[in-house]
């Protein structure tokens, strides 16, 4: 038997886990757990875990937010890349000036 509780007028298709929906919310779980039990937001507890409905407009605007930061992220991992190819082609040109100043060490000695 599940509980439910709050309003009918959120999308009843998108049950998001309680961290979730505190997630999307930018809220505490237990903000959240209160908004339930007060009828600020539907959820139901299946299984032993709460899942929150949350209007479509807030899943509409996490979804933008996951596709933005997704975006964010492929960035970063492209200047990671470049980044870690200047590392090592600066590694290789300071191992060459090392070897090239023992070369002129040893001359100057010899």
């Amino acid at each position: 038997m599940s509980d439910v509780r709050g309003g009918s007028t959120l999308n009843n298709d998108k049950g998001l886990v309680l961290n979730d929906a505190a997630r999307v919310l930018r809220l505490s779980t237990k903000t959240v757990t209160r908004h339930v039990q007060a009828g600020k937001l539907r959820g139901e507890k299946r299984e032993g875990r709460w899942y929150v409905y949350l209007p479509e407009a807030h899943i509409e605007q996490a979804q933008a937010e996951l596709s933005a930061t997704q975006a964010q992220v492929n960035a970063l991992r492209e200047e990671n890349t470049w980044l870690r190819h200047l590392v090592d082609e600066t590694t290789a040109i300071n191992r060459g000036l090392a070897l090239a100043l023992q070369n002129c060490e040893l001359r100057v000695k010899a």
